[in-house]
């Protein structure tokens, strides 16, 4: 039996170093990267085995970046808001609208996806609705923005899912408390769920840039899937890429 997964937000090196611990559990594991996500096979006699190996990994990575899944993840992102008669909508700092390109990608995302607002600009972000004296006081890439910046663009739109997204993607604008790599990501669905959440990732420009879309979509399937968002980034102490989670 062989089951195939793809894991997010993580290297290969430290996909090989959880593994190398677990040679005895009985099964062969298989670990290549591809483009964003790192494709890991899994194949024993027994399923039980198998499952458990990924429960750990799960465990290890956090739940929601972990999926068994062969498509892309904007295409599986897409799929289940059509599902579930969803919309969303966007609004992007550093990512620019690169996470909007990356959904719009997808053939029939114009079903699910309303729009984005390229709030690049603090000026920008004031026009949408953030207001100029919680910037002045946290900054741009900071919790109070993304959530002023996930309630505005969903009051604009009307969707039933706002993302927004804020960082410092380098190589310059970098300080002591806000490095290089710090992304704020915003969350709201409705009335029902509203979060924010601090990552810290590695990398050039382009990669910081690639990584914040992809933990984007991973916490949209988190609420999509009718995961615990917190209790899952809890559980990520393996890859270490975030500091802080907020309710």
């Amino acid at each position: 039996m062989k089951r195939t997964i793809r894991c997010y937000l993580t290297t290969e090196e430290r996909l090989r170093r959880f593994f190398k611990s677990r040679r005895k559990s009985g099964v062969r594991i298989c670990v290549n990267s591809r483009r964003s996500a790192i494709k890991v096979g899994i194949k024993g006699k027994y399923p039980e085995k198998i499952q458990g190996v990924i429960t750990r990994l799960e465990s290890a990575l956090g739940e929601i970046f972990v999926r068994e899944d062969e498509r892309s993840l904007p295409a599986v992102v897409v799929e289940a808001l059509k599902n579930k008669n969803l919309t969303i909508c966007m609004s992007e700092s550093c990512t620019g609208g690169l996470a909007s390109a990356m959904l719009t990608g997808v053939s029939g995302s114009s079903a699910v996806f309303w729009g984005s607002f390229i709030t690049y600009s603090n000026n920008f972000k004031e026009k949408l609705g953030v207001d100029p004296s919680i910037l002045a006081k946290h900054g741009a890439v900071s919790e109070q923005i993304v959530r002023q910046m996930t309630q505005a663009s969903m009051k604009s739109s009307g969707a039933d899912i706002s993302i927004s997204i804020s960082g410092i993607a380098g190589p310059d604008g970098g300080t002591e408390d806000k490095p290089v790599g710090t992304v704020w990501i915003g969350l709201k669905m409705g009335d029902i769920l509203e979060e924010a959440y601090e990552f810290h990732f590695s990398g050039n420009r382009e990669s910081v840039r690639k990584k914040s879309c992809i933990a984007a979509f991973c916490l949209v399937m988190g609420i999509l899937d009718g995961k615990i968002l917190l209790d899952s980034l809890k559980k990520s102490k393996y890859s270490k890429l975030y500091s802080k989670q907020y309710k």
